[in-house]
């Protein structure tokens, strides 16, 4: 599952998914445990929370797919900054529709050969 989700973008890495009758939801995450405050810059690596945001989208056949990003909302140390939290910022790539297809066919061929997931994908792709 992580070249899969590789696909969408490198700085991502699978964390769980679970099936919901005709729904599928993967979760992700951020392999930078990092971030850079974007209202001062200052880098910061103390976690406040995490929250999860609806990264992606789309549906295989009669199955729904949803990319679920658990983003971290980060301290932000210096003193001289009005905000003392912030959120790790994911950039969606330039080229995120092609990507995105991409994934759809790889995700089409893993529920093919994963006996885990043929139950909500299994010939209605």
């Amino acid at each position: 599952m992580d070249e899969i989700i590789r696909i969408l973008d490198e700085n991502l890495i699978y964390y769980r998914h679970e099936k919901l009758c005709d729904e599928i939801n993967i979760y992700v995450c951020n392999k930078e445990s990092s971030g850079i405050c974007p209202y001062c810059g200052t880098k910061s690596e103390k976690t406040h929370s995490t929250y999860n945001k609806k990264y992606l989208s789309l549906n295989i056949g009669k199955v729904k797919i949803r990319v679920i990003l658990i983003n971290r909302k980060l301290f932000c140390f210096n003193e001289r900054c009005n905000h003392l939290t912030f959120a790790q910022n994911v950039d969606k790539k330039h080229d995120f529709i092609i990507r995105t297809e991409k994934f759809a066919e790889e995700f089409k061929k893993l529920c093919r050969n994963n006996i885990l997931l043929q139950d909500c994908c299994s010939y209605r792709t």
